[in-house]
């Protein structure tokens, strides 16, 4: 008996490189938008575990020196000259690089050359917008701390009367992969304050989510709220 040999039906060498072809789109697509979500949210990993490093410090600090008031403990022991900032810093952090005072003078070398807001748009003055102390920790971060002052703090000529009901007595900016891109207000760069009874937080006058979305917002007012009103996840 004589058996008929069955052809199986196969791909011809054109639909396979077109399928491939395909597949090399999609992932063109796909891939970056994946790498990107990523990143984001490793972006907000780190905010929360530095946030939450900064509550734990602060409340640390005013068990130890017994005080109700931090202006009553040794961040303000210098009088505006961020030296007490700069020892809480590198108490409660694993500093790998201490960049030290920040001013117009002094650009630091733990932030970026240019920041945009989420607009796109370059913004005016590269935060934070007063003299800070900042420092680069082991994870990548950058933070800077500074003092809301009053007239006596005449080292930085600093005269304006600041509404503490409004703002927090210390105000504490995080970029949280330091100098390294994308450098964008409400992506890396967040904003919260300190207030004298231990409170961290948005400053009370920014921390509107909506404000996150404003016109203009260099600054990323209103999305460390927003972000951790979501659950630590971005929205936007």
């Amino acid at each position: 008996m004589k058996f008929k040999k069955v052809r199986k039906p196969a791909f011809t060498i054109a639909e396979i490189l077109i399928t491939l072809g395909l597949i090399g789109v999609v992932a063109a697509v796909t891939i970056p938008t994946i790498v990107n979500h990523a990143h984001r949210k490793g972006y907000l990993s780190l905010l929360q575990k530095t946030y939450s490093s900064v509550s734990i410090g602060v409340s640390m600090l005013m068990a130890e020196e017994m005080a109700f008031d931090l202006e009553k403990t040794y961040l303000t022991e210098d009088s505006g000259g961020l030296e007490g900032i700069g020892r809480f810093l590198k108490t409660n952090f694993n500093v790998i690089k201490d960049c030290g005072v920040k001013d117009e003078e002094h650009p630091s070398q733990c932030l970026g050359s240019e920041y945009v807001n989420l607009e796109g748009s370059p913004v005016a003055y590269i935060p934070p917008l007063r003299p800070s102390y900042c420092v680069m920790i082991g994870s990548g971060e950058t933070i800077c701390m500074y003092q809301y002052m009053t007239n006596h703090d005449a080292k930085y000529e600093r005269t304006e009367e600041v509404d503490h009901s409004a703002h927090g007595n210390f105000s504490v900016v995080i970029d949280v992969n330091g100098p390294v891109k994308p450098n964008q207000s409400g992506i890396d760069l967040f904003t919260f304050d300190i207030y004298t009874d231990g409170k961290v937080t948005e400053s009370y006058y920014t921390q509107r989510p909506e404000r996150c979305f404003e016109a203009g917002n260099d600054y990323a007012s209103g999305c460390f709220s927003r972000v951790k009103d979501n659950g630590w996840k971005f929205d936007y």
